[in-house]
């Protein structure tokens, strides 16, 4: 038998249902609109992941095309990936490396066509500006000059400002503008990484239009020498070269110093003095007993009475 319920309880089971009857229904249609989502999103993200595995199946089939060198192959699976999966990166990377392939076999038309169509359908604002330098390049060499200066005026990605005005460069060079060509080399050459390699490529083509750059003088990896520095580096220098000849280096009066490797054993030299060795080590005294300046008197005091003479030996560095 069902316990009844009391005023309070039965004031709150009446105020629950005026609350359901008032937001019941929104409250079941943001239930039903949450698992939608999440289940519509669930099923995009499964049918992307399909769609990618099978252009990326499609791609290296392309890619094995290519690596055969088989152009037409090559363009049967582009276009393949074309009509089933225009909008996945598989479909932009394997128009790139059609063109590639199509450049190498001679086939410049299609190979732009193939550069058209990634620098329209690619969802990548990078791609698109690769896309449209290549086809600027294939233009210039068509000798389709605005039509390749149209196409770099639409390559705007971030990062890739050099290299358009590098292309800009090589076009009204061809084009035989050399002050203008002149003009988008200078800025290519601001705007390149002076770590980049393909910025010598920008020196040189400045230097054949007769203006080479000032960061030459500064180059990286150049050594730069304060003019304090050139008098005598040029002194070791040839220095260097005297004793490569066969000559001894230079050396100041104050620095010709000779120290013995051993006490025992000192070298013989052939002079007007010989050298007397005994228990002190290296000992100056002359040889001859006619010799009797002060300073051979003070020599021969300071030696031992009883000195071992010496073929003779080149004078000690004083301590």
């Amino acid at each position: 038998m069902a316990t009844p319920l009391d005023l309070q309880e039965q004031e709150q089971l009446d105020a629950l249902k005026a609350f359901w009857n008032k937001f019941g229904n929104l409250i079941t249609w943001l239930l039903v609109l949450v698992l939608g989502a999440f289940a519509a999103w669930n099923g995009w993200n499964y049918w992307q992941r399909e769609q990618g595995l099978k252009a990326g199946a499609m791609f290296d089939e392309l890619d094995r095309a290519s690596l055969a060198g088989d152009a037409d192959k090559a363009a049967r699976v582009f276009a393949d990936l074309q009509q089933n999966f225009p909008a996945t990166a598989f479909a932009q990377q394997g128009g790139l490396l059609l063109a590639r392939l199509q450049f190498d076999k001679g086939q410049l038309d299609a190979a732009k066509t193939s550069l058209a169509w990634v620098a329209e359908k690619a969802p990548e604002d990078e791609i698109k500006t690769v896309a449209r330098l290549r086809l600027a390049a294939l233009q210039a060499e068509a000798k389709q000059y605005d039509e390749a200066l149209k196409t770099l005026a639409a390559a705007t990605a971030p990062g890739f400002e050099a290299l358009v005005a590098d292309r800009r460069g090589d076009v009204l060079t061809l084009q035989g503008k050399k002050p203008e060509a002149l003009l988008a080399y200078q800025a290519a050459f601001k705007a390149m990484s002076d770590k980049a390699d393909y910025r010598r490529l920008i020196e040189a083509k400045l230097t054949a239009l007769g203006a080479a750059p000032e960061a030459l003088a500064a180059a990286p990896g150049r050594r730069q020498e304060p003019p304090g520095e050139l008098a005598p580096r040029s002194a070791r220098l040839r220095a260097g070269a005297g004793t490569a000849l066969g000559a001894a280096p230079p050396t100041s009066p104050s620095r010709r110093r000779w120290r013995p490797t051993s006490p025992s054993s000192p070298p013989a030299r052939s002079g007007k003095r010989a050298w007397a060795r005994s228990s002190r080590p290296w000992c100056r005294r002359p040889a001859t007993a006619s010799s009797t300046s002060p300073r051979a008197k003070a020599m021969s005091r300071r030696c031992r009475p009883t000195p071992v003479p010496c073929s003779g030996a080149r004078r000690p560095a004083r301590r």
